[in-house]
């Protein structure tokens, strides 16, 4: 192969395995951890699936939001926000993704954590007006406030110790 093609992507079995394995991981923590409210290893996940499985974690997050529609009806209200604002960290860790200091990915999804919100605030601008729109995000800043402290916890805690872990995972890797 020369130095300027791409590599061709080819969807495998053992792909496939991963991306359930992937899935069925996010989903187990996600509905393990409901009951705390915006306490979550969603964002910690979707980060390091993205840099240890790349493009495949988008798989990953469109099954992912598939199955929690199916838990929880697909609302449009919730349920679109889950579309693109997985898609998004998945973008922005793609930017982030040779990263090493766990302070860093810890910033990175505190400030996702507060974003949240606002992120998901768009359809109630859409199908609302302005100013329903800014009362449902400024009531869910305390919420977003929480998201941002606990994912950042979560990632300066977390995100060596799995890092390493999915390193090793990684190697035998498609």
């Amino acid at each position: 192969m020369t130095a300027d093609r791409k590599k061709t992507y080819h969807f495998t079995a053992k792909r496939a395995c991963y991306i359930a394995a992937m899935t069925a991981i996010l989903i187990t923590c996600k509905e393990a951890i409901s009951s705390l409210p915006n306490v979550e290893l969603v964002t910690l996940l979707v980060c390091l699936f993205r840099v240890h499985f790349g493009v495949d974690t988008l798989f990953v997050i469109y099954i992912f939001a598939v199955v929690e529609g199916l838990i929880y009806g697909f609302h449009p209200l919730w349920w679109i926000p889950y579309l693109y604002v997985w898609t998004i960290l998945w973008a922005v860790s793609h930017l982030l993704k040779k990263e090493d200091s766990p302070l860093a990915w810890a910033a990175m999804m505190g400030i996702y954590g507060l974003l949240f919100g606002a992120l998901c605030t768009l359809p109630y601008f859409v199908v609302g007006d302005w100013a329903g729109g800014l009362a449902y995000f400024l009531s869910g800043l305390s919420f977003d406030l929480i998201h941002c402290v606990a994912n950042f916890c979560v990632g300066l805690v977390l995100w060596k110790p799995l890092n390493n872990a999915l390193d090793h995972v990684s190697k035998g890797y498609c």
